[in-house]
């Protein structure tokens, strides 16, 4: 995943979560596989690699990637809980 780390350049593993809030993830990228409703408004509320406090991302489409290091997903809305995959 980038030059995070000793991360290498690309992907190695890729997870989906099951429920909300996931914690304890160890430092995962984010791809959005589908929205329940595209005329709706989706957020998702993650933890950044580093931070004390939660960061909501809002905007988000089906096939999007949030190119941002998580710890941990609090809440997601209009997005399915199978539909996100956490890449490292």
């Amino acid at each position: 995943m980038g030059q995070y780390g000793n991360q290498p350049d690309f992907a190695t593993s890729v997870t989906t979560i099951s429920a909300f809030p996931t914690s304890n993830i160890q430092s995962a990228a984010i791809y959005i596989g589908a929205v329940t409703d595209a005329a709706l408004a989706s957020s998702i509320t993650v933890r950044p690699v580093g931070n004390t406090s939660d960061v909501t991302f809002s905007g988000l489409a089906s096939g999007m990637f949030l190119p941002v290091i998580v710890t941990k997903i609090t809440s997601a809305v209009n997005i399915a809980v199978g539909s996100i995959l956490l890449i490292k």
